[in-house]
Formats: C-alpha cells, sequence, structure tokens
C-alpha cells in the first residue's frame, strides 16, 4: 500500500496527498486542462529554456517486459534543471521542476515485485541523438478531437455525425538548432497518448487532424513571472 501525508509547500498546507503517485515517491504533479492557464503560469520558465542545451531523459522502464511504461511521467533534463512531464485522461497535462527523486525506488501503488519499474536513460536512439542540442523553440500542443456518433437513443437522426471537441490541452514540442554535422532528428515531442504519456522525435503527432500548435518565441519579459515551484 502506499503511504499518504500532509505536504507543506511553500509554507502552505496542502492536503492529503498520495505519496507515491505514479510510484514516484514525493511525486505532486501539476495537472493543467486548459492551454490558456499553461501559457499564464509557467509562459516564462518554458520561454527560458529556449537557448538551453537538453542534457539527457529518463522514462519509466517495465523490468519484466523490458519496455517504455508509458502510464509514468518522463523526465528531461535541460540546461541543468530536471522537468517532469505526464498525462492523464484525455486533456490534462503535468509540467513540473526537479520534483522526483531518480533514485528512488519505484513502486507502482503497492504491485511491488508484479509489475518491477525503473529509471532508465537514452531508451531510444532518434532521441539519443537530440542529446547536447540547443532547443530553440517550444510549441504548446493543443487537440480537437473528432468522435463520430454511434447511438443515439433520444436525438436518432444524429447518427453517423461527427462531433468535434474543444482543443484539449495535448503535450509540448520542443525545436532544436539545426547542426549541420550531425544528423537525425531537429524536434521533440511529448504528448497525452490516451491517458499515457508519449515521447518521440519523429514528428509523431505532425500528422494528427486537429493538431495544433501555439509558440512560446516571445521574449521572456514579455510573460508574466514563473510561477513554477523551486527544487524540494
Amino acid at each position: 500500500m502506499s503511504h499518504r501525508g500532509a505536504v507543506l509547500i511553500l509554507g502552505v498546507k496542502h492536503a492529503t496527498v498520495d505519496l507515491l503517485m505514479y510510484g514516484v515517491p514525493n511525486f505532486e504533479p501539476n495537472f493543467f486542462r486548459d492551454p490558456h492557464t499553461l501559457i499564464e503560469v509557467l509562459g516564462a520558465e518554458l520561454n527560458g529554456l529556449i537557448g538551453k542545451t537538453f542534457e539527457d531523459y529518463w522514462v519509466m522502464w517495465d523490468l519484466r517486459e523490458d519496455v517504455h511504461y508509458t502510464d509514468g511521467p518522463v523526465v528531461l533534463k535541460i540546461g541543468g534543471e530536471p522537468y517532469e512531464f505526464v498525462a492523464r485522461d484525455l486533456d490534462k497535462f503535468s509540467i513540473t521542476r526537479a520534483r522526483v527523486d531518480l533514485l528512488s525506488p519505484l513502486d507502482w501503488y503497492g504491485a511491488g515485485d508484479e509489475l518491477p519499474l525503473a529509471w532508465r536513460t537514452q531508451t531510444e536512439t532518434a532521441i539519443n541523438q537530440l542529446i547536447g542540442r540547443t532547443v530553440s523553440g517550444i510549441d504548446i500542443l493543443l487537440y480537437a478531437l473528432t468522435t463520430d456518433l454511434i447511438f443515439a437513443k433520444e436525438s436518432p437522426s444524429e447518427l453517423a455525425q461527427s462531433h468535434t471537441s474543444a482543443q484539449m490541452l495535448h503535450g509540448l514540442e520542443l525545436a532544436f538548432e539545426t547542426d549541420a554535422d550531425r544528423a537525425g532528428p531537429n524536434y521533440l515531442q511529448i504528448w497525452n497518448a490516451l491517458d499515457a504519456t508519449g515521447i518521440s522525435s519523429s514528428m509523431e503527432v505532425a500528422a494528427y487532424e486537429g493538431l495544433t500548435r501555439v509558440a512560446l518565441s516571445l521574449p521572456s519579459n514579455r510573460w508574466p513571472p514563473s510561477q513554477l515551484l523551486p527544487s524540494r
């Protein structure tokens, strides 16, 4: 069973939270649903990553299946700082800084040895090629989901009609300075992969219908002050 307790952040005692959320000790995500709120709250911090170096990354690894366990967070080290990203449901996306201790053991909600997990670095060859490159731009990814109505008891006439949602917060895309001496991708995307956290450098979500990008290329003095919580 995971432990529970009160969390003290910036001098304010928050409500009791699960201290093994996502199997990570003391991890408290910071979920956003509204892209405008994300930009208002974290725009300055994210924009400040432009010009900094992408140094490393970690994903949660299923040791039994030997695969990336996509339900867990992804950690990027940029400019000497670790940033954590995790997606939930269809429209929630969390960005935090220095809230994950990569040395602490993982335990997925008490699963223990039934789901052995560990942090792994440099697991994807294509993403590895981005290490050492400089971030040149950041986009917020938005997605409008289109569905076909297949059952409508109250309104049979609506059957087979398509319905498109409002734009939902979908993830983040980092662009990197091109390097003529180094082959490989120039983008890194972290996105909501249907209640999981996807990471790719293959422009995997670029072909999505309904995808919109919001650039964070304004000068930092045009953004509100950073409100990311400091390292604990």
